[in-house]
């Protein structure tokens, strides 16, 4: 597979090289690594040429370290210009399969997740994006991934039974690390229990531990819940139908799971 690592050099988003040496470092895989100077975004000072060579010089360091584990870094990209657009620009000429990138967890992700880059490219709809779930440790306040282990360990997939689920289902099949996997839909009146749970039993997985149930209640609500009593490391979701994630339906569920969840998030387009 392979893989585009967008960071921007701190120290929370460097975490998402963690989860990728994770979730693919025993199976391999292609890397893009990308930094990208927005001078809208910028603040710290300096000239842009600087900027660009200290960038070019750290991300060789981290390629070493993916080559390490197994990991064979293509690319390594220092870009200027919009960041969100430039990510997907990238992501397109690399013919990247997988977007990661990541957000700090809840109490200190207000104004820097959902809003920012991530939720950006996200929304975009245009390939599939895992958003590692990122933290800040208790002790030293240095930012921390919420789990060790493979985001794709214990994967909750939440699907729409009206529309295709077998895309998101499908994708997820395909991911290193993957271990079990529970696919869950939700409706809002306990009458429609017993069709939905028929119908979702037509696409539960096979060849992995896996298993599927029908939920009654708020979509969002639910999903985030039976996420956390389940002990999934990711919820993946298809947020809109039809290959576009609509800047209007993704303030609705696809938002809420994003910025409710504790732990990471697979967004993946419905025609992935």
């Amino acid at each position: 597979m392979k893989y585009l690592a967008a960071v921007d050099l701190s120290e929370a988003s460097l975490l998402a090289l963690d989860a990728l040496r994770a979730f693919a470092g025993q199976e391999g895989g292609d890397v893009t690594l990308l930094h990208v100077v927005d001078l809208d975004l910028y603040t710290a000072g300096g000239s842009v040429p600087g900027i660009m060579e200290f960038a070019k010089e750290r991300l060789a360091q981290e390629s070493e370290r993916l080559a390490g584990c197994g990991l064979h870094v293509t690319a390594v990209r220092v870009e200027q210009g919009d960041s969100t657009q430039t990510i997907l620009r990238v992501a397109a000429e690399e013919n990247a399969e997988l977007v990661i990138m990541t957000s700090l967890g809840k109490g200190v992700r207000t104004g820097r997740l959902f809003g920012s880059t991530a939720e950006r490219v996200a929304s975009s709809g245009k390939l599939p994006v895992l958003i590692e779930r990122v933290g800040i440790a208790a002790g030293d306040g240095s930012c921390c991934r919420m789990s060790e282990r493979s985001p794709f360990e214990r994967t909750l997939i939440a699907v729409d039974l009206e529309h295709d689920p077998a895309a998101v289902i499908g994708f997820v099949k395909t991911l290193p690390g993957l271990g079990a996997m529970r696919v869950v839909h939700v409706v809002r009146d306990a009458a429609q229990l017993d069709e939905a749970q028929a119908l979702l039993d037509q696409f539960a997985p096979t060849g992995v531990e896996a298993e599927s149930t029908a939920l009654v209640g708020l979509p969002a609500e639910k999903i985030v819940a039976d996420a956390a009593g389940w002990g999934a490391s990711a919820i993946a979701l298809s947020p809109c139908a039809h290959g576009a994630l609509h800047r209007a339906l993704w303030g609705s569920v696809a938002r809420h799971v994003a910025l409710k969840a504790e732990c990471s998030v697979l967004f993946v387009p419905p025609t992935s």
